[in-house]
């Protein structure tokens, strides 16, 4: 029985699969269910072989003429393109559409965006298409659906757009913008009494509007143009931004982009700006619906940056402009800490980028800005993944900025660290890109401190986070995070205070590290298993590996002579999570090889600190790797051949020292074979 019915149900899958193909020939057999019938054929089938491609080609055609009628209706339509784009590209839509008129083109868009087998073929329906769009036949509706396919094709072939292409796309942008209707339109025809006039267009609190139509107006029912300027503000970004690539296709820097300007007439420059402006104003306004409050700054944040790329095309227009985006900021920083939401926080970034790109042109200086960001609000965005994004997007899209015209990323580095230790997974390969720019003389030993530590701070976070809530909320937010009552005691423990507002400071320079750090470990080794602190442990490891990478290739020899006795002392101090320990004290004896090979000098410099680390077995016990990669370069290197610091009386010394060694570890029974395999 089973096998009648799969032969019963592979008979009428190969009939219907041969009437699709044999019998569908012309556009009147075409209907609702057909196209259905159609679709799931092709959906099980391996539309890519060359058998199928073959007995596909009639079908194509019946399908792009059936697109063409005026009789077809909407669903009807959207079946006949669901399966031209599971179909393309195929060379056959090309051959039907080469003769097309724009009209008919029109139609076939959705379709087009898939088939870009033949780039040629598709340039001429691009020059087609830009050429029309600024006609007088086009239609809104037609301006609309051309506008929304250029974008979609610029964003995949940038290069098939020479800078004339954008140039004539812009032109009917002050239209679009500011021209659209300040009504509402009917529902439908029949809806309305013959009486009936349309609605005003309002403001998001309400008040009917006196100024142009923007993004943020409210009409009850969008007339065609309407539309239109809603979606060409959305799109504008994009077309300005593509202006700014090399003969690759790779964006580059906006600021150093020279087509800007070319394809920024006064006209549309002014008709951008002005439309900004007004999504700042109105963005000032408390909506009727709290659920437009995103909106306001989803706009907010495209307008800024819009008004970004202006002023980069165009620097005299910084002076005008920047009144509008301090306003911004001010309104923000009113708020406070309180404003801490990824709709706030990404209009902050993106106000704090559009003044890294003109500071030179801005009179007053920024750091309240950066110290209101970097310092105030930085250790509640990072308990926030999607503000912290935000916030290590900004730096890294300005990290050579930031690196060399400020020092705000040497000053802020523990508060920005304070992403990573809470989300180490998520950003780890982010900060391995950022980190090379907080090392400088001055900071690069309390980085590498800050480094080792960094599983400590995940807990000094989590704990801070915890120590907000009080009650009977406490309960539930300490089995949420894994921690215990005990550990929120330890935090308010007044010995343990100072140590964990030093983990949590939020600027550079207070220290390096703190006597008591051992003590500070052995108090928070209950927490060594716990979820993100194990992912943080993991992270730290590339992270020491870049850093090492960055000193090698930067420091000097008085440098190494300050890391030296950092790495002698905390390759014994270190946070006892599983595995945690082996591998940051095998990365350190690889890198004081590597240290003491580029700067030999500094074996004579520390003498002593060497000496009083090999001197106690104990520490061979402690880390053997490091102890034995130490002893190696002090053979290898302590000789003039290296450095001609070195005395006939210091190579003595150390060769005295070390003489005793081997005997006292035989002795201890420290040694193990295994030490030397």
């Amino acid at each position: 029985m089973a096998a009648m019915a799969s032969s019963k149900r592979s008979s009428v899958s190969s009939l219907s699969s041969e009437f699709i193909w044999k019998e569908i020939n012309i556009p009147k057999q075409l209907n609702k269910q057909v196209l259905r019938t159609l679709l799931k054929t092709i959906s099980d089938k391996d539309v890519k072989s060359s058998d199928f491609l073959e007995d596909v080609e009639p079908v194509i055609s019946s399908l792009i003429v059936f697109l063409w009628s005026e009789t077809t209706r909407p669903l009807e339509r959207h079946l006949a393109i669901t399966i031209l784009q599971k179909l393309a590209p195929h060379p056959s839509i090309s051959e039907v559409v080469s003769t097309a008129t724009v009209n008919q083109l029109i139609e076939v868009l959705p379709v087009l965006i898939a088939q870009t087998e033949d780039l040629e073929d598709y340039k001429r329906w691009l020059d087609k298409l830009i050429g029309y769009i600024n006609t007088k036949e086009v239609s809104l509706q037609d301006q609309r659906r051309i506008q929304t396919f250029l974008t979609c094709a610029i964003s995949m072939h940038p290069k098939l757009f020479h800078i004339e292409d954008i140039k004539t796309i812009l032109q009917q942008a002050p239209c679009w913008l500011k021209e659209a209707a300040i009504v509402s339109a009917r529902k439908t025809a029949s809806s309305l009494k013959k009486s009936a006039l349309p609605s005003a267009v309002t403001e998001l609190d309400g008040v009917p509007s006196s100024e142009f139509f923007t993004v943020l107006s409210y009409a009850h029912y969008n007339t065609i143009d309407q539309l239109l300027n809603i979606q060409t503000f959305s799109m504008l970004r994009t077309w300005l931004l593509s202006v700014c690539r090399d003969h690759q296709g790779a964006v580059i820097e906006k600021h150093s982009c020279p087509h800007l300007g070319e394809v920024l007439s006064v006209e549309i420059s002014g008709s951008i700006k002005d439309y900004c402006i007004r999504i700042v104003d109105q963005s000032d306004r408390n909506p009727q619906d709290p659920e437009n409050v995103d909106i306001q700054k989803a706009c907010l944040v495209e307008a800024v940056s819009l008004l970004d790329i202006l002023c980069q095309a165009d620097s005299s227009l910084v002076l005008s402009v920047v009144p509008t985006i301090r306003r911004i900021y001010d309104r923000l920083y009113a708020q406070g800490t309180t404003l801490v939401n990824l709709g706030n926080v990404s209009v902050l970034c993106s106000v704090v980028q559009f003044f890294l790109h003109h500071s030179s042109a801005i009179i007053h200086k920024l750091d309240d800005v950066y110290v209101f960001l970097f310092r105030d609000l930085l250790p509640h965005i990072c308990k926030d993944s999607f503000t912290a994004c935000e916030m290590v997007f900004l730096i890294e899209n300005n990290l050579s900025q930031l690196c060399y015209q400020t020092s705000i990323l040497e000053k802020f580095f523990p508060n920005i660290l304070k992403i990573l230790a809470w989300s180490p997974s998520l950003f780890q390969c982010h900060f391995i890109q950022i980190l090379p720019a907080f090392l400088s003389q001055q900071t690069c030993i309390e980085v590498f401190h800050t480094l080792l530590d960094l599983p400590c701070l995940t807990v000094a976070l989590i704990l801070n986070f915890l120590s907000d809530y009080k009650g009977e909320h406490i309960e539930a937010q300490i089995a949420k995070y894994s921690m215990t009552s005990k550990d929120i005691d330890l935090y308010a423990d007044p010995s343990f205070q100072p140590m964990f507002q030093f983990f949590l400071r939020t600027t550079s320079g207070v220290g390096d590290t703190f006597n008591r750090i051992g003590d500070f470990h052995d108090a928070l080794c209950r927490n060594t298993t716990h979820p993100q602190v194990l992912y943080c442990a993991e992270a730290v490891i590339p992270l020491l590996s870049c850093f090492f990478d960055t000193f090698l290739q930067f420091a000097d020899t008085s440098l190494v002579a300050s890391l030296l006795p950092v790495l002698i002392e905390r390759t014994l101090i270190l946070y006892p999570v599983e595995g945690y320990i082996e591998k940051v004290q095998r990365m350190m004896s690889e890198n004081v090889i590597k240290l003491i090979s580029l700067h030999p000098d500094v074996l004579v410099h520390l003498q002593e600190e060497i000496g009083e680390f090999y001197s106690h077995i104990k520490n061979f016990s402690y880390s053997s790797e490091f102890f034995i990669s130490l002893v190696w370069t002090i053979g290898e290197y302590v000789s003039q051949t290296y450095s001609g610091l070195c005395k006939p009386e210091i190579i003595t010394t150390y060769y005295e020292g070390l003489e005793y060694v081997p005997y006292e570890l035989v002795g201890s029974h420290e040694l193990s074979v295994s030490h030397f395999s």
